[in-house]
C-alpha cells in the first residue's frame, strides 16, 4: 500500500524542517505525501494573482510502481523518476541536500539495502531512513511486489553503518546520515542498543523471514548477532544451526 503509519509523522517532519533542505529526493513516493506535507510545510508562499507562489524546494522523487502516480505527483514533485530505486541511483548524475527513504529499506534484501544506503549517501548531503525496529511482519502486498519486507533494521545496525542521530519513535527505528549537526529534540541519541526480551518476536519473526525466503546467509547472520543477546534462546540455536547446514556449514 503506497501508505505508511502515521506514528512517526511528527518525528519526520521535525527532522526534515531542522535539516533546512533546498534540494530534496523522496525514494518511494506512494501516494506522494511526504511531497505534499514537504511543500504544505515548508514551501507554501501566497500569490496575490496565482494564489501560490513557485516552488523554492527542488524536490524529486523517485517510484517503482507508476500505477501510484496521479496528477497531483505532477503537481508537488518537479520530477519523479520511474524505476527500481538502485537502478536510478546509479545511473543518473543526482545530488540533493537531503534524500528522504522513508520506509524504504526494509523492502530491499540486507545486501541490496546496503548497497542502496551506500548510493543515498554519495548522492546527499544528508540521508534519513525511517523503517520498522527490526522487523514487521506484512500481512499482504497489497498486488504490488515492491511491497514485500525482506530485511530487517535496527539501531545498532544503523549506528554501526555510521548515522551520527539514531531514535526510536514506538515501532520505528530512524537514523540520519550526516556531517553537518542538527539540533535534534532528542532525550538520547542511541550510540549502543541493548536488545530486550520484548524484541524478540520480531527478532523471530525477521529470521523465519529471512530462511523462508532462502535468504539463509541473512538468517545465519541474524541468529549469531541476537543470540549474542539471547545466548540462552534455543529457538535462535535451532535456527543458527539449519541456517548453517543449508550453507554447507558446520560448527
Amino acid at each position: 500500500m503506497p501508505s505508511n503509519n502515521l506514528i512517526s509523522i511528527f518525528d519526520i517532519l521535525e527532522t526534515i524542517r531542522l535539516i533546512n533542505a533546498k534540494s530534496i529526493l523522496d525514494i518511494g513516493v506512494g501516494f506522494g505525501k511526504w511531497g505534499l506535507l514537504i511543500r504544505e510545510y515548508f514551501d507554501l508562499r501566497p500569490d496575490e494573482k496565482k494564489g501560490y507562489d513557485k516552488w523554492s524546494i527542488k524536490l524529486d522523487g523517485i517510484e517503482a510502481n507508476e500505477k501510484y502516480l496521479t496528477p497531483v505527483h505532477g503537481y508537488v514533485y518537479d520530477q519523479v523518476f520511474v524505476g527500481e530505486a538502485i537502478d536510478i541511483l546509479s545511473n543518473n548524475n543526482l545530488y540533493y541536500d537531503l534524500i528522504l527513504g522513508i520506509d524504504v529499506i526494509e523492502h530491499f534484501t540486507k545486501p541490496e539495502g546496503l548497497k542502496f544506503l551506500n548510493l543515498c549517501r554519495n548522492r546527499a548531503r544528508t540521508v534519513f531512513i525511517n523503517t520498522p525496529n527490526i522487523y514487521y511482519k506484512l500481512q499482504r502486498e497489497y498486488f504490488n511486489p515492491y511491497m514485500l519486507h525482506k530485511s530487517g533494521w535496527d539501531a545498532d545496525d544503523f549506528t554501526k553503518l555510521g548515522a551520527r542521530y539514531v531514535w526510536h519513535c514506538d515501532l520505528y527505528v530512524l537514523a540520519v546520515f550526516t556531517e553537518d549537526t542538527i539540533n535534534l529534540p532528542l532525550t538520547k541519541n542511541i550510540q549502543e542498543y541493548h536488545f530486550e526480551k520484548t524484541d524478540l518476536i520480531k527478532i523471530k519473526e525477521l529470521i523465519n523471514m529471512y530462511y523462508q525466503t532462502s535468504q539463509f546467509q541473512e538468517c545465519l547472520d541474524a541468529c549469531e548477532k541476537y543470540s549474542r543477546f539471547f545466548p540462552d534462546d534455543r529457538d535462535l540455536s535451532r535456527m543458527a544451526a539449519l541456517c548453517r547446514e543449508r550453507l554447507g556449514r558446520f560448527g
